[in-house]
């Protein structure tokens, strides 16, 4: 089942399942996917507006260039996805998400709340997080070339461990980047 341009609004699909494969072009607004199972769908240029997506399954499913404005994505496990492309987040909550080896260059995670979540050995090469809180998420193995961190707060990325070429800081809190160098600051 395919649905295209449709706008949906205030679905619980928690009680009622989604039952479309193929969806284009579509506008969610405060609909609940929370601990559903999106198996095997493909969700293309949609918009998502106050969804809540926490501890939902998006096994064997893709999402290309999909946008999500304050969503709850609480323990997601981005790795189910069969293909991910294009993504961007404003004002979400995507705490405790898993987005380990991904190919993430280009997302745009802009003043969202990422706490503890894991970007270990993805791509995250021109990506932006800017005015994001990133406390505990984890950096290590990652390209973040040309990323940009302008504005966002309590990461710990230590350059040691992650490619950071041309990566675009803020002060003073680009100062926690010396922090795995050993480096003592007066």
């Amino acid at each position: 089942m395919e649905i295209y341009d449709e706008k949906i609004a205030n679905k619980d699909f928690t009680k009622e399942p989604f039952q479309a494969t193929e969806i284009d072009d579509c506008e969610f607004d405060t609909c609940s996917f929370q601990s559903t199972e999106l198996k095997s769908k493909k969700f293309t240029d949609c918009l998502f507006k106050s969804c809540n997506f926490s501890l939902t399954g998006f096994f064997n499913s893709t999402l290309r260039g999909c946008r999500f404005v304050d969503c709850k994505m609480i323990g997601v496990n981005w790795t189910e996805l069969y293909s991910v492309s294009d993504l961007e987040f404003e004002s979400c909550h995507l705490v405790d998400g898993v987005f380990m080896n991904l190919d993430l260059s280009g997302f745009k995670f802009i003043s969202s709340n990422i706490c503890g979540a894991d970007f270990s050995e993805s791509n995250l090469q021109g990506s932006s997080f800017a005015g994001s809180e990133l406390k505990h998420a984890t950096f290590r193995g990652n390209n973040l070339i040309k990323a940009d961190f302008s504005a966002a707060s309590n990461y710990s990325i230590d350059i040691r461990f992650n490619k950071v070429e041309n990566a675009i800081f803020s002060l003073p809190e680009a100062m926690s980047l010396l922090s795995g160098l050993g480096v003592i600051l007066k």
